[in-house]
């Protein structure tokens, strides 16, 4: 299928990141695929048009990532058996908001057209990884490591991938016969997690049990001090 992007304002490219995950409709056992950014040029009708790619069967999800100048636009498509469904990150737990458009006689058939200001105000806060590059000077300077992009909603709630949460906890302690401390950001729906089990989940422990249940907690930064 298409999505069409309209501007209000003047712009001759515009910047698309699209983050894909397979088996929506499976709730929890939806995967995630691939990100990908693209940068799209005006068409001769004053639009932008990004061609985008089925990966699965059915029941896909893909969020999108718009930048505006002002902030960036956060949207989520769910491509249903029959049809894709277009929810800003504003609306995207109110039903009533949603709008379909049907596939016709193919997956592919079908086209969702966009119009944004330039406020790009669908959430509050965005926070995006950190460039590889950026890496080691963050380390040595002690601050935050941003693993995961991560948002807030105009709601409150804060979103990662395809789950939202309740809480953006800072967890910090000292693991054992560490040098220095460190600090993990947790986007969580419990206040109730230790930094024991975080550093487990932070990719330390090799039992598989150690791990959070994404639908309920999920890592999205770290970092370093003494």
């Amino acid at each position: 299928g298409v999505l069409v992007f309209t501007t209000e304002w003047d712009a001759d490219t515009l910047t698309v990141s699209e983050d894909y995950y397979n088996n929506f409709k499976l709730g929890s056992g939806s995967t995630y695929i691939e990100k990908e950014t693209y940068t799209l040029e005006k068409n001769k009708s004053g639009q932008f048009e990004l061609d985008v790619e089925l990966r699965g069967a059915n029941g896909d999800m893909a969020v999108y990532f718009v930048q505006a100048p002002e902030g960036v636009y956060v949207m989520k498509i769910i491509f249903a058996d029959d049809e894709a469904t277009l929810m800003l990150s504003s609306q995207q737990y109110q039903p009533e908001e949603f709008f379909g458009m049907s596939y016709g006689d193919s997956r592919a058939d079908w086209i969702l057209q966009v119009t944004l200001d330039q406020n790009g105000d669908a959430h509050k806060v965005l926070y995006e990884p950190t460039s590889i590059e950026d890496v080691d000077s963050k380390y040595d300077n002690e601050e935050f490591v941003i693993t995961n992009l991560h948002y807030e909603n105009l709601d409150g709630a804060w979103v990662c991938g395809e789950y939202q949460y309740k809480y953006r906890l800072e967890i910090t302690g000292r693991m054992p016969n560490a040098a220095k401390s460190t600090t993990y950001i947790v986007l969580s729906n419990t206040e109730d997690i230790t930094f024991d089990q975080t550093w487990r989940a932070s990719g330390l422990s090799s039992n598989l049990a150690d791990y959070f249940d994404p639908s309920v907690a999920v890592i999205v930064g770290w970092k370093l001090f003494s």
